[in-house]
């Protein structure tokens, strides 16, 4: 029995349980953290009823002052959720996350622009300009790529069997 009191004990310390009211409160007066503690809860249903409206929201505020775990997450809902898929919105959130140095938008606005979707065309250039940019900070699956890409030679990159190995060693 003692083997099972701390197996729950462990699991409720892993969750995020909040204090939602709180964290909407400290979310409405301008915290960050807790627009995206907030926005999370509405996500996953933690606390609350999920709602993609409302995590979109929260989101979307703390996108709105620069937050760049706003834009990854804002992609990642874009990309993944059936209700409110919008390629325009992945591409601005994306591009402002990448821009912002995050690793993870740069790969994705790279994987963006290689696939293409309806809102968004296929652009070559730009996704290799992503890839690169990704892989010199140290993104693991760009490194990679750009790794093979390199030993391949292809239509992005020139073969370079020296730069292949370099990013193909990062990742």
């Amino acid at each position: 029995e003692k083997e099972t009191d701390e197996c729950v004990i462990s699991v409720i310390q892993k969750r995020r349980i909040i204090d939602i009211d709180k964290e909407e409160v400290l979310a409405e007066n301008g915290d960050v953290d807790a627009m995206i503690r907030v926005a999370i809860a509405y996500e996953d249903g933690e606390g609350v009823e999920k709602d993609i409206n409302k995590a979109v929201y929260y989101y979307t505020i703390a996108a709105n002052h620069g937050d760049v775990r706003a834009y990854e997450l804002l992609s990642d809902i874009y990309i993944t959720c059936k209700e409110v898929v919008s390629f325009t919105k992945v591409l601005k959130f994306l591009t402002l996350g990448a821009e912002a140095g995050s690793k993870k938008c740069q790969h994705n606005l790279a994987v963006l622009y290689v696939r293409g979707c309806p809102d968004v065309p296929k652009n070559e250039q730009l996704a290799k300009h992503w890839f690169q940019v990704a892989a010199d900070n140290g993104h693991p699956g760009a490194c990679s790529l750009v790794g093979r890409l390199y030993r391949a030679s292809g239509d992005l990159f020139e073969q370079n069997d020296e730069l292949a190995y370099k990013y193909c060693k990062i990742a």
